[in-house]
């Protein structure tokens, strides 16, 4: 459905889209014509649309909330365009809108009985290019699925970015009915630079000399955004560059609760940025929220370290990435040994199951070959030198086969070979 079906447009009307943004000072709330949630949050006369109390009520609109409509030009001593008619909230027709808004069968996201949050069953598959081999390896052995909520783990220069990258293009590539997002936290300007030039997403970005609340209401709004889409029956996928920092700056602009942490921590810091990061589900017949975020650790940092063990249960996947790889010039950097993702059998299908089966036991008997070469040679740090090994012994079988579905054909090769023994 367009505007024009909804209403026939003037000579003076225009057909508008953006982001709705709730303002309580006025009453009512803007649309942020041809506005990402990045710029959102400052105010445009010249090209938000305002919307009064009375479609909000109508429609139900939240902050978050992506308008389509039909504009009509400012009034005598009016400041911006208003909005005359609504053809879509959040790609859901108006009519339909209206109709849940008025059934009062529109629930705030958290409502567990309404919006039943359930286990991830739905992989998303992420292979594209052969020699992307860390997302051919998480397909393998750490499958991420819609509604679930993974935590990156990286030290400083560990290939993070380049991971996130060959992430989201797997997402856009082969899962055409998720719309993805990539939220950027105090970013360097040239990274976001870059990611908007390479990367077939929504950029939601804030960079490193943004203030803090500017930093923190970025993120929240592209949230907001996220979640919308996820009620509205879509499939969210958002890529969230770092937690780290988004706890850093809520540090420093929440007033103080009179605890502090170690580092000069304070918990409510980690309270608002657990819920951000916990928004991550796939509901019971209906869409879903997944959120793949960084988190530092290794940087000697005591405030990195405790945002790090805080979420560090919080997920239900977890990739680890290690800088000691990386000093090796090794990627990439993925650490197979702990690395994982819960109710993974969930997940898989029963064949893809035994595949990770087979996985598994050769990375353990790559584990068992370094550790006895550990042993031969009075390695110091055995554990360092097993990840290097592990990492080392996979992807270079993994690299010599251009799918993997060549690659799990050698595998089961090998296995059977083993199991037959040497002929007599």
């Amino acid at each position: 459905m367009n505007a024009q079906t909804v209403q026939q447009p003037t000579e003076e009307s225009l057909e508008v889209k953006g982001y709705f943004e709730l303002v309580p000072t006025t009453k009512g709330g803007y649309i942020r014509v041809g506005a990402t949630p990045t710029t959102a949050m400052r105010a445009n006369f010249e090209r938000d649309v305002y919307v009064g109390p009375g479609q909000i009520l109508k429609f139900a609109l939240q902050t978050g909330n992506y308008i389509v409509g039909q504009a009509r030009p400012p009034k005598r001593n009016e400041k911006s365009w208003g909005l005359m008619s609504v053809a879509t909230v959040d790609g859901k027709p108006a009519e339909e809108r209206a109709e849940l808004a008025q059934a009062r069968r529109i629930y705030a996201f958290t409502d567990q009985d309404q919006n039943v949050p359930v286990f991830p069953d739905r992989q998303i598959v992420l292979s594209t290019e052969p020699n992307f081999l860390a997302t051919r390896y998480l397909d393998l052995l750490v499958p991420q699925a819609l509604g679930q909520r993974t935590l990156t783990v990286s030290g400083p220069r560990s290939g993070k970015t380049t991971l996130l990258k060959q992430i989201l293009h797997g997402v856009t590539a082969n899962n055409p009915d998720v719309w993805a997002m990539l939220f950027l936290t105090g970013e360097r300007p040239e990274e976001v630079t870059d990611f908007r030039r390479t990367v077939n997403a929504e950029i939601v970005a804030s960079t490193g000399d943004d203030d803090d609340d500017v930093i923190v209401e970025v993120a929240q709004n592209g949230m907001e955004a996220a979640k919308c889409r996820a009620l509205a029956g879509q499939h969210v996928f958002v890529a969230f560059d770092s937690i780290t920092r988004y706890v850093r700056a809520l540090n420093m602009i929440l007033p103080g609760s009179g605890k502090t942490l170690s580092g000069g921590l304070d918990p409510q810091a980690l309270t608002r940025a657990r819920k951000f990061f916990m928004s991550a589900r796939r509901f019971e017949n209906g869409g879903s929220l997944t959120i793949v975020a960084t988190c530092l650790y290794q940087t000697d940092s005591t405030l990195d370290d405790n945002v790090f063990m805080e979420f560090k249960g919080t997920g239900n996947s977890e990739i680890y990435l290690d800088s000691a790889l990386a000093d090796l010039k090794q990627f990439p950097t993925l650490m197979l040994l702990k690395s994982s993702t819960r109710n993974e059998h969930l997940v898989f299908t029963p064949g893809q199951e035994a595949q990770f089966g087979l996985l598994w036991k050769l990375v353990m008997s790559f584990k068992q070959m370094a550790e006895a070469d550990a042993g031969k040679k009075n390695v110091r740090n055995t554990n360092a030198f097993v990840n290097q090994m592990v990492n080392q012994l996979f992807f270079d079988l993994l690299k010599r086969f251009p799918t993997n579905a060549a690659f799990m054909d050698e595998v089961n090769r090998l296995f059977k070979n083993a199991s037959n023994g040497p002929k007599s």
